[in-house]
């Protein structure tokens, strides 16, 4: 398992955000402003597929971080990613 974290919103996140949030429970506004701000995580398996995502963005504290649109590939899941 490798996790990278990207400074803008890559296709990796897009490609499985939409599968996860748009495809399977039917959000049709998965995408929004705080993209542009946040940092964005992509865990990949150990053959480079991109399995799961997350972003984190400023809280209402400097010192904090919020974490958010957390999610992970169907055939990933239960598998502790």
């Amino acid at each position: 398992m490798k996790i990278s974290r990207y400074d803008s919103l890559p296709g990796e996140a897009v490609l499985i955000r939409a599968e996860v949030f748009m495809t399977e429970q039917g959000f049709r506004d998965e995408f929004d402003d705080t993209d542009h701000t946040a940092f964005h995580y992509v865990a990949f398996d150990d053959d480079g597929t991109p399995v799961g995502v997350c972003r984190t963005f400023p809280g209402s504290d400097p010192r904090e971080r919020v974490f958010g649109r957390l999610a992970v590939r169907k055939p990933w899941r239960g598998k502790g990613i």
